[in-house]
Protein backbone atom coordinates (compact mmCIF):
# COMPACT_ATOMS: atom_id res chain seq x y z
CA UNK A 1 0.00 0.00 0.00
CA UNK A 2 1.57 3.29 -1.05
CA UNK A 3 1.94 5.78 1.81
CA UNK A 4 3.79 8.62 -0.01
CA UNK A 5 4.14 9.21 -3.04
CA UNK A 6 7.71 11.05 -4.77
CA UNK A 7 8.32 14.57 -4.66
CA UNK A 8 9.93 15.08 -7.69
CA UNK A 9 7.98 13.02 -10.16
CA UNK A 10 6.43 14.18 -13.26
CA UNK A 11 4.79 10.40 -13.23
CA UNK A 12 4.46 7.75 -11.04
CA UNK A 13 2.70 4.30 -10.94
CA UNK A 14 2.52 1.88 -8.04
CA UNK A 15 1.39 -1.61 -8.46
CA UNK A 16 0.00 -3.79 -6.39
CA UNK A 17 3.02 -6.59 -7.02
CA UNK A 18 5.52 -4.14 -5.61
CA UNK A 19 6.40 -2.67 -8.66
CA UNK A 20 6.90 0.88 -10.13
CA UNK A 21 7.23 3.08 -12.79
CA UNK A 22 9.24 6.56 -12.46
CA UNK A 23 9.81 9.27 -14.66
CA UNK A 24 11.45 12.29 -12.79
CA UNK A 25 10.28 15.92 -13.79
CA UNK A 26 13.75 16.94 -15.07
CA UNK A 27 14.84 19.40 -11.73
CA UNK A 28 18.35 19.15 -10.65
CA UNK A 29 17.38 17.21 -7.45
CA UNK A 30 19.78 14.56 -7.38
CA UNK A 31 17.64 12.37 -4.78
CA UNK A 32 13.95 11.30 -4.66
CA UNK A 33 11.47 8.75 -3.04
CA UNK A 34 8.49 6.84 -1.73
CA UNK A 35 6.93 4.96 1.41
CA UNK A 36 4.63 1.54 0.99
CA UNK A 37 3.49 -1.15 3.79
CA UNK A 38 3.31 -4.29 2.31
CA UNK A 39 -0.11 -5.57 3.49
CA UNK A 40 -2.11 -9.50 2.65
CA UNK A 41 -5.42 -7.58 2.37
CA UNK A 42 -5.69 -7.83 6.56
CA UNK A 43 -3.25 -6.18 8.27
CA UNK A 44 0.11 -4.40 6.89
CA UNK A 45 3.77 -4.59 7.56
CA UNK A 46 6.39 -2.44 8.55
CA UNK A 47 6.86 0.75 6.67
CA UNK A 48 9.28 0.91 3.79
CA UNK A 49 11.09 3.60 2.25
CA UNK A 50 12.58 3.48 -1.60
CA UNK A 51 15.11 5.84 -2.44
CA UNK A 52 15.67 6.54 -6.07
CA UNK A 53 18.57 8.41 -6.87
CA UNK A 54 18.80 10.80 -10.48
CA UNK A 55 21.97 11.33 -12.16
CA UNK A 56 22.27 14.66 -13.28
CA UNK A 57 22.91 15.59 -16.67
CA UNK A 58 23.94 18.63 -18.58
CA UNK A 59 20.57 21.16 -19.48
CA UNK A 60 22.18 23.03 -22.67
CA UNK A 61 22.10 27.11 -22.32
CA UNK A 62 18.86 28.59 -24.09
CA UNK A 63 18.24 31.23 -26.11
CA UNK A 64 15.65 33.79 -25.93
CA UNK A 65 15.35 36.15 -29.19
CA UNK A 66 11.94 37.86 -29.57
CA UNK A 67 9.91 37.04 -32.90
CA UNK A 68 10.70 38.97 -34.99
CA UNK A 69 14.15 40.51 -33.84
CA UNK A 70 14.69 42.77 -36.91
CA UNK A 71 15.60 46.30 -37.43
CA UNK A 72 15.73 49.08 -40.34
CA UNK A 73 18.60 51.94 -39.92
CA UNK A 74 20.04 54.62 -42.17
CA UNK A 75 23.56 54.18 -43.13
CA UNK A 76 24.75 56.33 -40.90
CA UNK A 77 23.19 55.33 -37.68
CA UNK A 78 23.81 52.45 -35.45
CA UNK A 79 21.62 50.21 -33.70
CA UNK A 80 21.63 47.31 -30.94
CA UNK A 81 20.06 44.34 -32.24
CA UNK A 82 20.49 42.12 -28.98
CA UNK A 83 19.19 44.03 -26.34
CA UNK A 84 15.74 42.25 -25.79
CA UNK A 85 17.88 38.73 -26.08
CA UNK A 86 17.75 36.47 -23.13
CA UNK A 87 20.20 33.76 -22.13
CA UNK A 88 19.85 31.03 -19.59
CA UNK A 89 21.73 28.30 -17.86
CA UNK A 90 19.06 26.04 -15.92
CA UNK A 91 21.68 24.23 -14.53
CA UNK A 92 21.72 25.01 -10.53
CA UNK A 93 24.17 28.16 -9.90
CA UNK A 94 26.69 25.54 -7.51
CA UNK A 95 26.93 23.87 -10.87
CA UNK A 96 26.12 26.15 -13.52
CA UNK A 97 28.75 25.54 -16.89
CA UNK A 98 30.50 28.25 -17.92
CA UNK A 99 29.63 30.25 -21.65
CA UNK A 100 31.48 30.71 -24.31
CA UNK A 101 29.01 33.18 -26.40
CA UNK A 102 29.71 33.84 -30.47
CA UNK A 103 28.33 36.16 -32.77
CA UNK A 104 28.74 35.89 -36.48
CA UNK A 105 27.60 38.61 -39.18
CA UNK A 106 26.18 37.35 -41.98
CA UNK A 107 25.59 38.35 -45.35
CA UNK A 108 21.78 37.29 -47.71
CA UNK A 109 23.93 33.98 -48.85
CA UNK A 110 24.28 32.84 -44.96
CA UNK A 111 28.47 33.64 -45.64
CA UNK A 112 30.26 35.26 -42.31
CA UNK A 113 31.28 38.55 -43.98
CA UNK A 114 32.95 41.81 -42.44
CA UNK A 115 32.00 44.26 -45.62
CA UNK A 116 28.52 45.20 -44.00
CA UNK A 117 29.75 46.46 -40.60
CA UNK A 118 31.55 45.85 -37.41
CA UNK A 119 30.46 46.14 -33.93
CA UNK A 120 31.66 49.62 -32.88
CA UNK A 121 34.81 50.05 -30.72
CA UNK A 122 33.49 51.41 -27.48
CA UNK A 123 30.63 48.24 -27.37
CA UNK A 124 33.60 45.85 -27.57
CA UNK A 125 35.18 47.38 -24.74
CA UNK A 126 32.49 47.62 -22.46
CA UNK A 127 30.77 44.30 -23.35
CA UNK A 128 34.46 42.15 -23.78
CA UNK A 129 33.46 40.78 -27.04
CA UNK A 130 36.39 40.56 -29.42
CA UNK A 131 37.03 40.04 -33.06
CA UNK A 132 38.18 36.66 -33.47
CA UNK A 133 40.02 36.88 -36.94
CA UNK A 134 37.38 35.30 -38.43
CA UNK A 135 34.99 37.11 -41.34
CA UNK A 136 32.52 38.74 -39.00
CA UNK A 137 33.03 36.72 -35.82
CA UNK A 138 33.16 38.08 -32.12
CA UNK A 139 33.13 36.40 -29.04
CA UNK A 140 33.12 36.87 -25.31
CA UNK A 141 35.40 34.45 -23.96
CA UNK A 142 34.08 31.14 -21.83
CA UNK A 143 33.99 31.54 -18.00
CA UNK A 144 31.02 33.57 -17.77
CA UNK A 145 27.53 32.83 -16.26
CA UNK A 146 24.36 33.45 -18.24
CA UNK A 147 23.56 36.42 -16.45
CA UNK A 148 27.13 38.13 -17.63
CA UNK A 149 26.57 36.55 -21.29
CA UNK A 150 23.32 38.00 -21.41
CA UNK A 151 24.55 41.67 -19.99
CA UNK A 152 27.14 41.44 -22.34
CA UNK A 153 25.66 40.22 -25.71
CA UNK A 154 22.57 43.35 -25.12
CA UNK A 155 26.00 45.97 -24.88
CA UNK A 156 27.01 45.22 -28.47
CA UNK A 157 26.01 48.01 -30.97
CA UNK A 158 26.18 47.57 -35.03
CA UNK A 159 27.34 49.89 -36.82
CA UNK A 160 27.10 49.51 -40.66
CA UNK A 161 29.63 50.29 -43.59
CA UNK A 162 28.32 54.08 -44.63
CA UNK A 163 27.95 54.55 -48.36
CA UNK A 164 28.31 50.30 -48.86
CA UNK A 165 25.65 50.85 -52.03
CA UNK A 166 24.44 54.16 -54.14
CA UNK A 167 21.86 56.21 -53.84
CA UNK A 168 18.56 55.11 -52.50
CA UNK A 169 16.27 52.95 -52.76
CA UNK A 170 19.45 50.68 -51.79
CA UNK A 171 20.33 48.81 -49.25
CA UNK A 172 21.76 45.97 -47.57
CA UNK A 173 20.24 43.10 -45.21
CA UNK A 174 22.70 41.66 -42.25
CA UNK A 175 21.72 38.47 -40.20
CA UNK A 176 23.66 37.93 -37.18
CA UNK A 177 24.34 34.00 -35.64
CA UNK A 178 24.31 33.93 -31.86
CA UNK A 179 25.86 30.63 -30.55
CA UNK A 180 26.18 30.09 -27.03
CA UNK A 181 27.72 27.04 -25.28
CA UNK A 182 28.42 25.58 -22.32
CA UNK A 183 31.52 23.39 -21.32
CA UNK A 184 29.65 20.34 -21.49
CA UNK A 185 28.74 20.41 -24.93
CA UNK A 186 25.29 22.10 -24.31
CA UNK A 187 24.91 24.48 -27.79
CA UNK A 188 22.29 26.89 -28.09
CA UNK A 189 21.83 28.76 -31.67
CA UNK A 190 19.57 31.58 -32.94
CA UNK A 191 20.10 33.51 -36.50
CA UNK A 192 17.01 35.12 -36.61
CA UNK A 193 18.13 39.07 -36.08
CA UNK A 194 18.05 40.93 -38.80
CA UNK A 195 19.27 44.76 -39.49
CA UNK A 196 18.23 46.12 -42.99
CA UNK A 197 20.63 48.93 -44.11
CA UNK A 198 19.48 51.84 -46.21
CA UNK A 199 21.67 54.30 -47.90
CA UNK A 200 20.72 57.93 -47.42
CA UNK A 201 21.63 60.51 -50.11
CA UNK A 202 25.75 62.01 -48.83
CA UNK A 203 26.00 65.12 -50.40
CA UNK A 204 29.29 65.21 -52.16
CA UNK A 205 31.95 67.11 -50.35
CA UNK A 206 34.68 69.78 -52.00
CA UNK A 207 38.42 69.68 -49.58
CA UNK A 208 41.46 71.27 -50.37
CA UNK A 209 40.06 75.07 -51.62
CA UNK A 210 42.92 77.25 -51.41
CA UNK A 211 42.35 81.02 -50.14
CA UNK A 212 43.33 83.94 -51.54
CA UNK A 213 46.16 84.05 -54.10
CA UNK A 214 47.94 87.20 -55.67
CA UNK A 215 48.53 87.16 -59.46
CA UNK A 216 49.40 90.32 -61.64
CA UNK A 217 47.36 91.09 -64.85
CA UNK A 218 47.24 88.32 -67.62
CA UNK A 219 49.02 85.59 -65.17
CA UNK A 220 46.88 81.95 -65.25
CA UNK A 221 46.82 80.54 -62.25
CA UNK A 222 45.16 77.14 -61.08
CA UNK A 223 43.45 77.86 -58.25
CA UNK A 224 41.83 74.44 -57.22
CA UNK A 225 45.10 71.98 -57.94
CA UNK A 226 45.14 70.54 -54.59
CA UNK A 227 41.30 70.61 -54.69
CA UNK A 228 39.70 67.02 -54.08
CA UNK A 229 35.96 66.02 -55.21
CA UNK A 230 34.72 63.05 -52.85
CA UNK A 231 31.08 61.54 -53.60
CA UNK A 232 29.73 58.22 -52.46
CA UNK A 233 26.33 57.69 -53.95
CA UNK A 234 26.43 58.58 -57.71
CA UNK A 235 27.53 58.08 -61.18
CA UNK A 236 26.50 61.34 -62.16
CA UNK A 237 28.08 64.87 -60.98
CA UNK A 238 27.98 68.29 -61.99
CA UNK A 239 30.53 70.87 -60.60
CA UNK A 240 29.72 74.50 -60.86
CA UNK A 241 32.03 77.51 -60.67
CA UNK A 242 30.96 81.15 -60.46
CA UNK A 243 33.86 83.82 -60.79
CA UNK A 244 32.46 86.72 -58.16
CA UNK A 245 33.32 90.43 -57.42
CA UNK A 246 31.40 89.93 -53.92
CA UNK A 247 31.98 86.51 -51.86
CA UNK A 248 29.12 87.24 -50.26
CA UNK A 249 26.81 88.13 -52.97
CA UNK A 250 26.21 85.31 -55.50
CA UNK A 251 24.88 88.36 -57.94
CA UNK A 252 27.68 89.88 -57.78
CA UNK A 253 29.13 87.33 -60.98
CA UNK A 254 30.64 88.89 -63.99
CA UNK A 255 33.32 88.20 -66.59
CA UNK A 256 34.97 91.62 -66.41
CA UNK A 257 37.66 90.21 -64.19
CA UNK A 258 38.97 87.26 -65.99
CA UNK A 259 37.48 83.87 -67.81
CA UNK A 260 38.64 80.44 -66.86
CA UNK A 261 40.26 78.43 -69.35
CA UNK A 262 40.37 74.54 -70.11
CA UNK A 263 39.75 71.72 -67.58
CA UNK A 264 36.52 70.93 -69.64
CA UNK A 265 34.40 73.33 -67.71
CA UNK A 266 31.57 75.28 -70.54
CA UNK A 267 30.64 79.01 -69.89
CA UNK A 268 27.05 78.95 -69.22
CA UNK A 269 25.87 82.14 -67.69
CA UNK A 270 27.56 85.06 -66.75
CA UNK A 271 30.43 84.33 -65.03
CA UNK A 272 29.76 81.38 -64.68
CA UNK A 273 31.77 77.55 -65.75
CA UNK A 274 29.73 74.02 -65.35
CA UNK A 275 31.25 70.20 -65.99
CA UNK A 276 29.52 67.18 -65.96
CA UNK A 277 30.66 63.90 -65.81
CA UNK A 278 28.86 60.69 -66.20
CA UNK A 279 30.58 57.07 -64.86
CA UNK A 280 29.15 53.66 -66.42
CA UNK A 281 26.81 52.53 -63.98
CA UNK A 282 28.13 50.12 -62.12
CA UNK A 283 30.40 49.01 -58.48
CA UNK A 284 32.85 52.07 -58.08
CA UNK A 285 30.81 54.24 -60.45
CA UNK A 286 30.60 57.16 -58.09
CA UNK A 287 34.44 56.98 -57.00
CA UNK A 288 35.20 57.15 -61.02
CA UNK A 289 32.86 60.20 -61.52
CA UNK A 290 34.49 61.78 -58.51
CA UNK A 291 38.13 61.68 -59.34
CA UNK A 292 36.86 62.45 -63.42
CA UNK A 293 35.38 65.50 -62.12
CA UNK A 294 38.51 66.70 -59.26
CA UNK A 295 40.72 65.47 -62.33
CA UNK A 296 38.66 68.38 -64.74
CA UNK A 297 38.63 70.61 -61.84
CA UNK A 298 42.54 70.58 -61.35
CA UNK A 299 43.09 71.86 -64.66
CA UNK A 300 40.56 74.53 -64.66
CA UNK A 301 42.89 77.32 -65.40
CA UNK A 302 42.36 81.22 -64.56
CA UNK A 303 43.14 84.01 -66.66
CA UNK A 304 43.06 87.50 -65.31
CA UNK A 305 42.47 90.91 -67.04
CA UNK A 306 42.34 93.51 -64.86
CA UNK A 307 43.87 94.49 -61.76
CA UNK A 308 40.48 93.83 -59.76
CA UNK A 309 39.63 91.41 -56.41
CA UNK A 310 37.88 88.30 -57.90
CA UNK A 311 36.46 85.16 -55.76
CA UNK A 312 36.14 81.69 -56.97
CA UNK A 313 32.57 80.04 -55.66
CA UNK A 314 32.55 76.17 -56.59
CA UNK A 315 29.26 73.89 -55.93
CA UNK A 316 28.82 70.34 -56.57
CA UNK A 317 26.04 68.39 -57.21
CA UNK A 318 25.24 64.74 -58.02
CA UNK A 319 22.35 62.58 -59.07
CA UNK A 320 21.19 65.21 -62.26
Amino acid sequence: VLVTGPAHASAFQFHPDGTFTYTHDGSETGQDGFTYRPSDGDLQGNLVTVTILVTAVNDPPQLGVPVPNTFTIDDTETVAPFAAVTITDNDPAATQNQLTVTVTILNAANQPTDAHGAFTPDSLAASGFAATGNPGEYQLAGGVTDATAQAALRQLVFQPVEDLVPLPPGGTVSWFRITVEDNAGGVATDATTQVTVNAINAPPTLAGLSGAVAITDQQTVLPFAATTVTDHDSNILQLTVTLLTDPNDPASATDANGYLSDGGFAWVAEGTYQATVVAADAAGASQAASDALQQLLQALGFLDHSRGMIHGYTSCRHGL
